[in-house]
Formats: C-alpha cells, structure tokens, sequence
C-alpha cells in the first residue's frame, strides 16, 4: 500500500468525474475520474476516516488480463454483502463506454461481467 497524507494527497484529488464508495471498516473508496493534469485516470483509492489518510489500492485482474480503461463520468456502487465495487459505463479515451466491471474489495481483483447493454 502507498499511503499519502492529506497535504500530499492534493494532487491527486484534484479530479472530477470520479466515484467515491462507503466501504467497510469506516472506509471510502475512489475510482476513477478526469484530470486537467494528468488526462483520464484509472486508479483505485481507499481512505481511511479514522486515520485521515489515503492509500493507493494496486489492483489486478482475476485473468491476469486488462482491467478496465481509466474512464470518468461513470456509475459506481458497492454491494457490501460480496464487498464488491460494480462499475458501470462512462467516458473512456475512446469514447463511450458500456461495459460493466466488478472489483473484489477484499482481493483486489478486477473481474468484466458481460452483460448486454
């Protein structure tokens, strides 16, 4: 885990377009989202409320293959009985997407579930 201070942790809030979760143990989760430095992101962070501290969740896959595309403007939310956070849609550097991801909170494994949308 790469944890960041609130102070440190400046640059990389600076974003729009994210989702942020409540997940267990007093924690919140972020995914996602545009920055004006940086372009459209990808990455997963958790934050502790009781520690008041960020920490970069490094993420896989469950078949070693890609997760998903760094996006914004998409929906998230989280289904506590599985820990899971499901990601739906957004905006990609290719443009609209419809695709539907599951991030196991526990493992940290991405996992696509194909559906048709």
């Amino acid at each position: 885990d790469s944890q960041l201070s609130a102070s440190t942790a400046s640059r990389f809030l600076q974003r729009f377009g994210h989702t942020l979760l409540e997940g267990p143990d007093f924690t919140l989760w972020m995914y996602g989202g545009m920055s004006l430095r940086e372009g459209i992101l990808g990455n997963v962070y958790r934050y502790s409320v009781p520690d008041h501290r960020w920490t970069q969740m490094l993420t896989s896959t469950v078949d070693g293959g890609n997760g998903p595309r760094p996006r914004y403007f998409h929906t998230a939310v989280r289904i506590s009985s599985n820990n899971a956070m499901y990601v739906v849609g957004g905006l990609t550097d290719i443009g609209v997407s419809t695709d539907f991801w599951i991030l196991n909170l526990t493992t940290l494994q991405w996992k696509e579930e194909k559906s048709s949308l």
